[in-house]
This record gives structure tokens, sequence and C-alpha cells, in this order.
């Protein structure tokens, strides 16, 4: 029961009464949970993967088949073909994402798998400590040094799995010729999904959206240099921690309880007892809501404004991926 979603009786529009007749939504059990578990969890829960598959999955066929997609992951993709391949991969179906033929949908899923991790993959503690390594104050090899620190510091799970996806998009920006996506670009797309404020404030996240971007167009352009060690022993860092720790992760929105030999157990799994009470819970829920709905504005609204701004810094020569990679190409 643990692993489903609650059934919706349909309702009229205008009364919100249930419909008379009508039955309930066919409950979608969760045969695969993969979406709104935390990177720790999800890596005790299937052992055997170093990133979780829908990661190697939807990477794979756009390295195989996207890579001279115009905008990928810039297009927004169709709500009701993310929302179907989402149900499709947690009813435990593998070859959804290999036979889906819309590349865009599958750079959108990969893009709601990030965005509905319990908290951004760079982690709240260090979300300021990231921001304040693209200072303008920094000089440029400062500013790779402290990237470098704050990455080491990240927890290793994390780690591996930003370091793999930055690679991937440093495989993107590396055709941007063909798919105009550049590391600028990319940026845009990921800086709000992967930093993001603990506590969402408007306001504040649009002045630091700029500081965002940099921060992880820094980590695509520097991409060998942060995470070089780590991509070359992903597999064996990861197994050196949880051989040597003795971890008990209680996932408070499935109810899993993972131990550190990858068991799970939800017999008895007490939800009350993760939180303080009652109302603590209610204000993580809607502290949540306000920043998805947050930094879905933003996706939509912020981010075109964004880009076209860039475009016009890089054409007054303000902003060049050259700066950094003098084998990368301009948008």
């Amino acid at each position: 029961k643990l692993f489903r979603r609650k059934p919706e009786t349909p309702r009229d529009s205008k009364t919100s009464q249930p419909i008379d007749g009508a039955s309930e939504v066919k409950v979608v059990e969760r045969k695969r949970p993969l979406f709104g578990l935390s990177p720790e969890v999800l890596y005790n829960l299937y052992p055997g993967n170093i990133v979780p598959i829908i990661f190697d999955q939807c990477s794979q066929e756009i390295l195989a088949r996207g890579l001279d997609t115009e905008g990928v992951f810039r297009v927004t993709a169709s709500l009701r073909a993310v929302r179907e391949l989402k149900e499709l991969i947690e009813q435990g179906d593998d070859q959804c994402i290999l036979t889906c033929k819309d590349i865009y949908a599958i750079c959108g899923i990969l893009e709601l798998f990030l965005r509905e991790l319990p908290e951004p993959l760079c982690t709240w503690a260090l979300y300021d400590e990231f921001l304040l390594a693209v200072s303008p104050n920094n000089g440029s090899a400062d500013q790779l040094l402290q990237l470098m620190r704050i990455v080491e510091r990240m927890p290793i799970v994390n780690r591996v799995m930003l370091a793999k996806l930055i690679s991937f998009l440093r495989s993107i920006h590396e055709r941007s010729a063909d798919n105009k996506m550049p590391a600028s670009n990319l940026a845009l797309v990921f800086g709000p999904i992967l930093l993001n404020p603990a506590i969402p404030d408007l306001m504040k996240v649009l002045f630091q959206m700029k500081s965002q971007a940099l921060v992880v167009q820094a980590l695509i352009l520097e991409c060998q240099i942060i995470f070089g060690e780590t991509l070359a022993n992903a597999e064996a860092q990861l197994k050196s921690t949880t051989t040597t720790t003795t971890t008990t992760t209680n996932d408070t929105k499935t109810g899993i309880l993972i131990t550190n030999n990858g068991e799970h157990d939800t017999k008895n799994v007490n939800f009350a007892d993760n939180l303080n009470n009652k109302n603590h819970t209610d204000s993580i829920d809607r502290t949540r809501a306000d920043s998805d709905s947050c930094y879905v504005n933003i996706s939509r609204v912020v981010i075109p404004a964004m880009l076209a701004e860039f475009e016009q810094e890089a054409e007054k020569g303000l902003i060049t991926d050259d700066e950094s990679d003098h084998s990368s190409s301009s948008n």
C-alpha cells in the first residue's frame, strides 16, 4: 500500500462534487518507485546502479538520438506525455524510454526526476557557498578552486549523480553548433533545478538566478577538472562509503526504511515519528508546494527572458563559452 498513489474520484468542475455513477480512477501501483526519493535512498533500494536507471536510460537515449535536436531541454515537452511516461516507469516498464519517439518528453522526464528530489541535488546546506564561489570578486582560478572544494563536501551519492549529469550536459554543450544549447543555455535551464534555497523567496531567487546559472556553467565547462576523479572512481567510492558506514534512512515520502545492507522494510513505519508534529509536517508541505510553484513560474517566464539577455551579451562579447574552453562552439 505504501507504493500506491491515492485514488481520485472524478468531480464536477463547477460544484466540486463527486459525479454520480463515476468510478474512481484506477490505482497506479509503484512497482519501481523512483520519483521523490533522495539519491541515498535510491542507491540503497537499487544497489546495483551507480545512478538511478531512469537517469542512465534518459541520458543514453538523448546522447544517441537527441544531440542534434535543436533546443534540447529548452523546448517544453507535452505535460501529458511526461505524465504518462512517468506512470509507465513507476509501473516497471523497462522499455518505455527506449521506445519513446519524443526526445523532448525524455528530456522532460529527466528534468521532472531531478525536480522531484526531496532536496536539490547540490543540497540546501551548500547553496549559499556555491553562489559565493562565482562571485565577481573571485578570479576564475579562485572560482574553480572553491567549486572543487564545495563539490568534495557533497554527500558521495549526490556527488556521483551530479558528476554523471554534468558530464552528460558537457556532451550536449559540445554539439551546441547543432542543438543551439551551449553551456550558458543549459545552465539557465538546470540552475534552478540543481540549486535553490530551502525557503523559497521569489524576489531573492530572481536576483540569484544569474549566479545559479554561472555555477552550473562553470561546472559544465570545467567538468573534467572538477569531476575527473569522481567519474573515474565512482563505483569504488560508493562501495567504500556504504561498506564502512552504517546508515539507516527513513524516507518520509514513501515510508521506506532503508538499512545499510540495502534491505527495505515497509511493515512498521510510523511517519509521525519522523517529524516533531503534524503542524511541522504541514509547514514543510506548504514550503515545498510554494517552491515548486515558484520554480515552475520561473522556468516558463524568466528563463526565456534571461536566454535572450545572455544571447545579447554574447553578441557584444561579454559572455563567451570560449573563455574557459577553446574547443566549444558559440550559440
